[in-house]
């Protein structure tokens, strides 16, 4: 009789000992959220003979995310800063005092935040 009850006594132990492992195994594994990635800054360099008079960065949603204040003189750089939650990819224009022009679409700023304008 008391080779029973200890024996049950194991067993109950040992089912217990086994549930809370079961339990936790079961639960589904929460998922973290992976924030959107987007550019915060971008440096542009002129290393052209003529200044840099105007610069626009728009968005791939087609908005202003951000714009040369004064103009860039050659051989110097600035970095300006990108509209929060703009994005990667955007289309860059600048004009210069020569009357040149750029006009780039599809610039990834997350992969890379320089643009260097070059003769």
């Amino acid at each position: 009789m008391k080779i029973r009850i200890v024996s049950a006594a194991i067993l109950a132990t040992l089912a217990l000992a086994i549930m809370p492992a079961h339990a936790q195994e079961a639960a589904p594994a929460k998922k973290k959220k992976v924030a959107a990635k987007n550019a915060t800054e971008l440096v542009l360099i002129n290393n052209r003979g003529a200044a840099v008079t105007g610069f626009q960065l728009t968005s791939a949603a087609g908005k202003n995310a951000a714009s040369l204040k004064s103009a860039l003189e050659p051989g110097k750089k600035v970095t300006l800063k990108i509209a929060k939650g703009a994005g990667c990819v955007f289309s860059a224009n600048a004009a210069f005092s020569d009357d040149a022009e750029f006009d780039q679409t599809e610039v990834d700023l997350c992969k890379d935040k320089t643009i260097k304008f070059v003769d």
